[in-house]
């Protein structure tokens, strides 16, 4: 499983190998990984960072 997160540390995206069988080419396509993270980029904070999580 690999995982796409924001600079703010969000998660916007996982994928599963497994789950591409018959999906076409999902994150093996770099250029479509390329423009994902540019428009990722792009995006204003959606929301302040979390606060410290301690045990």
């Amino acid at each position: 499983m690999e995982f796409l997160l924001d600079r703010f540390g969000y998660v916007r995206a996982r994928w599963l190998p497994q789950d591409e069988e018959g999906a076409g080419e999902g994150w093996r396509d770099t250029q479509f990984l390329l423009d994902q993270i540019e428009r990722i980029h792009r995006e204003p904070r959606i929301l302040p960072p979390p606060d410290d999580h301690v045990h």
